[in-house]
């Protein structure tokens, strides 16, 4: 695959043992943590958060096996015209990046089920995975803050209602937001692709108002908040705004 070799940088160390590589999946599964997958020539195919393990015999768990021994699923929102260059035994590259580290590694697709732009994607356990941790001074370093939550709307002009969620993750790819099950009515407004121009998040000790791109919304198939949503955002504003100035 095109981009870096997971054992060619000095920058980068590599994780071969199979109880360590499985608790760092299981730890991106139970978080709902967003990550990408780049296709053959580094191109992202879409947004995903693994949601399950398949273990031999066709048992299903929430926690990925120490020994490595199960197929992993993901599920997300295909990029636009992405859908043609994914498919079984297709060879892709799942990412994921917070806070100047990137974790990342190569792996073969089994099984795509697309619908629109909603896939689900059965991909075997990684043989190594490699961690890498960037070089960058701290004026080019992205510093977003911890966000607890977010408020958005009013979303129509005859509907006053302003909406507020708990977001559970932060990284540079965006944010990810917990929504309800029973939140259908906000739901209803919105979908993957939608630019939201205003919205306002909170930390613990300030706030920021920026337009955000839905990336997916994704009900979550298992674990303490099985049932409800998460809502991907995008926001280069949210980057940009949090760059430290020289």
């Amino acid at each position: 695959m095109n981009g870096p070799d997971i054992d060619s940088s000095p920058d980068m160390r590599t994780e071969a043992d199979p109880a360590r590589i499985s608790r760092i999946v299981s730890y991106l599964m139970s978080k709902h943590l967003e990550i990408a997958v780049r296709g053959q020539t580094g191109e992202i195919l879409g947004r995903y958060r693994l949601t399950r393990a398949a273990l031999p015999g066709g048992k299903v768990s929430e926690e990925v096996p120490l020994d490595g021994n199960c197929t992993i699923f993901m599920e997300g929102v295909l990029s636009e015209g992405a859908s043609d260059r994914l498919s079984a035994s297709s060879e892709i590259r799942v990412e994921f990046a917070s806070g100047g580290t990137t974790l990342f590694f190569d792996t073969v697709c089994r099984m795509a089920s697309i619908s629109g732009l909603h896939v689900e994607m059965e991909a075997e356990f990684p043989r190594s995975l490699a961690i890498k941790e960037a070089r960058r001074s701290p004026r080019e370093e992205p510093k977003i803050p911890e966000f607890i939550s977010v408020e958005m709307g009013p979303f129509r002009g005859d509907d006053s209602t302003v909406y507020t969620f708990r977001v559970i993750n932060t990284s540079e790819h965006g944010l990810g937001v917990l929504i309800p099950e029973d939140s259908r009515a906000f739901l209803s407004l919105i979908k993957a692709g939608d630019i939201i121009p205003s919205l306002t998040l909170f930390a613990r000790d300030s706030f920021i108002k920026v337009e955000a791109r839905v990336a997916h919304v994704t009900q979550i198939k298992g674990g303490r908040e099985k049932g409800n949503f998460v809502m991907g955002l995008e926001s280069r504003e949210l980057i940009e705004s949090s760059r430290t100035r020289p």
